[in-house]
């Protein structure tokens, strides 16, 4: 892979489907160093906890908060808060937050971005037996155990 420059302003990037973000840059773009995407993230919305295999996982929070859960314990991240988690380290987030709260999130090294992409295509919210990403238990684990990442049952 090799690198490329990227200049992007405010509201560039490519966009998230559903207008839940922007990509900023992927590992295509950085030699499979990391990939960084801008992320708004629903009142209420959480991720349930999970372990990633092949990358570290970094948030830097711009507007609202996020709740990490981290080994049973809780931490709030607000507005220029900065949380790093290397590989491996089980971890869930939700938006703790009376509005959106909007955040950067980076993937180092690259790879996990395609699954964000992968599970767009997927995505079929309101139908009966689809979990917070809009797919079947099934669908999910398939997904996840391709890109490394297990969801833990708490």
């Amino acid at each position: 892979m090799t690198e490329e420059s990227i200049l992007l302003k405010a509201s560039e990037g490519r966009p998230i489907h559903g207008g839940s973000g922007l990509v900023k840059a992927t590992g295509a773009q950085t030699g499979g160093g990391y990939a960084l995407r801008e992320l708004f993230m629903p009142v209420g919305r959480a991720i349930p906890r999970h372990v990633h295999a092949r990358e570290a996982e970094a948030w830097y929070v711009i507007e609202g908060e996020l709740t990490f859960s981290l080994d049973g314990a809780q931490f709030v991240a607000g507005p220029a808060s900065f949380v790093h988690l290397p590989i491996g380290v089980p971890h869930g987030v939700r938006n703790s937050s009376a509005d959106v709260t909007r955040f950067i999130q980076i993937f180092s090294p690259a790879g996990l971005e395609r699954y964000f992409d992968e599970r767009e295509l997927l995505e079929r919210f309101g139908e009966p037996g689809r979990d917070y990403a809009g797919q079947t238990h099934d669908e999910h684990l398939a997904l996840a155990n391709k890109y490394g990442l297990t969801f833990l049952d708490d």
